[in-house]
């Protein structure tokens, strides 16, 4: 079992310095203003100290927990840093992803994603976000280059990091039946099979500290305080693309909206089914 990383060329490395190179600024400004980010460290604090795994919060972030553990010493800028880093994995196997499935402009995709406006908050504070997302976009990559022990690895380090990056295992078996389409079916339950057992394995085994210490009741944590319809929408909107990114995302809604035509279905060099808008 071998990664393949080929691809990651000058356009490629110039992307992840300049991510990187915005977040360094406010990496040094404590932990965030989430509580929760503050709960991870004072919970490493207390993993250093007692050498006792004990989760942050239910249902628990193994392998954040235990890495911020393991780098705490390190600090605010230790442990920010690497959150930095996670979003530079994140934004540029993006790219790489984009540029596999033939989007002509994805290093501008990259770009965008580095700059909206939650991915970067959330890239300079310690909130396991970014964690589960450079581990998802590993994840991807790797289906698209048909490296899919890997692809089943990388699922199960972003489960670790954030359980709900377990929703993730339906779009990826999507894009793995469209990857290995041209293959007999047998090949094709085999190459499925593989992803699956290992996101399970990897799973579990990054959850191993959690099962033991707390039993399997952390499957059923459910957070009751679920906001209102109207705090979810602007969460959904503003809290994510920003007051200017979400009035020009509606521009666009409309824009394709009155001008259907200029969008069309297209195909790339897999035969899959593609929007396309003309020049």
């Amino acid at each position: 079992m071998r990664a393949n990383f080929k691809g990651i060329d000058k356009p490629i490395l110039a992307l992840g310095i300049i991510t990187l190179a915005s977040r360094l600024p406010f990496l040094g400004a404590g932990f965030g203003n989430d509580p929760d980010a503050w709960r991870v460290a004072n919970n490493a604090k207390a993993m250093v100290a007692s050498g006792i795994y004990t989760w942050s919060r239910p249902p628990g972030l193994p392998v954040h927990e235990i890495l911020s553990a393991l780098l705490y010493g390190g600090g605010p800028w230790m442990l920010n840093g690497v959150t930095a880093l996670f979003s530079v994995v994140a934004v540029v196997f993006f790219a790489l992803s984009m540029r596999l499935m033939n989007i002509r402009n994805y290093l501008l995709a990259g770009l965008m994603l580095a700059f909206v406006p939650i991915i970067y908050i959330s890239s300079t504070v310690l909130m396991d976000y970014m964690w589960a997302l450079g581990f998802i976009m590993l994840s991807l990559y790797m289906l698209l280059k048909k490296r899919v022990l890997w692809a089943g690895l990388f699922l199960g380090l972003a489960i670790g990091c954030r359980l709900t990056s377990g929703a993730m295992v339906l779009p990826f078996v999507i894009v793995l039946h469209r990857n290995f389409q041209d293959e007999t079916q047998r090949k094709l339950f085999n190459h499925l099979g593989r992803f699956l057992f290992a996101t399970v394995i990897t799973a579990l085994i990054v959850f191993a500290p959690v099962l033991i210490k707390y039993g399997s009741g952390f499957f059923a944590f459910y957070d009751a305080a679920s906001p209102p319809l109207k705090t979810a929408l602007y969460k959904a909107s503003f809290e994510v693309w920003g007051i200017f990114g979400t009035y020009l995302l509606l521009v666009i809604i409309a824009a394709a909206a009155l001008a259907p035509a200029r969008v069309h279905l297209g195909h790339d060099r897999l035969g899959r089914k593609l929007l396309v808008a003309d020049d």
